[in-house]
């Protein structure tokens, strides 16, 4: 299967080519080894593009930087072990995990860039989350501030303290 997609990238990319020919001529226990090195990387930085708010732009660079600086700093880390198993494999942990939170860094800060493209405040999906719901919040209080004050119509302020009208 490697062989297969190896021949379509070679018309592509002479890098890739290169790198589907390293991992193709791995023995089978390095190639196990290697996917339990970047298959942690790449499913956490899955799951945090799924759960990001944000738009898809949004998303892809959210995926990128964590997936791509946990791969990056990982692999580089684990370099420095030489052919120690054990200490390259924590050593891995290590460089995964700090080089996703400069991944993460990177990221937010192309967000914020592509949000100010966008004309707005440059803020990241999470922080206009934030901002909107703290918004919600101030005016759910006032709401219930001015109906419990009597300050409201009594036809209104059954629905503002019910909104659900659940007992």
């Amino acid at each position: 299967m490697l062989g297969t997609i190896g021949k379509g990238l070679t018309k592509v990319n002479p890098f890739a080519r290169k790198a589907m020919q390293s991992l193709a001529n791995m023995p089978s226990q390095d190639k196990i080894n290697w996917a339990f090195r970047v298959m942690p990387d790449i499913a956490y930085a899955g799951l945090e593009t799924y759960l990001n708010p944000g738009d898809a732009v949004e998303k892809g660079l959210v995926g990128l930087g964590s997936g791509g600086g946990s791969l990056a700093g990982g692999i580089a880390l684990s370099k420095l072990a030489g052919k120690n198993q054990a200490l390259g494999t924590l050593l891995d942990m290590v460089g995964s995990i700090g080089g996703d939170m400069g991944g993460r860094y990177l990221s937010d800060m192309a967000s914020r860039g592509y949000n100010k493209l966008k004309g707005g405040e440059a803020l990241t999906a999470y922080e206009r989350m934030g901002a909107k719901q703290q918004k919600q919040f101030k005016e759910e209080v006032e709401a219930q501030l001015l109906a419990e004050l009597g300050l409201l119509p009594s036809s209104t302020q059954q629905f503002l303290l019910n909104q659900n009208n659940i007992g």
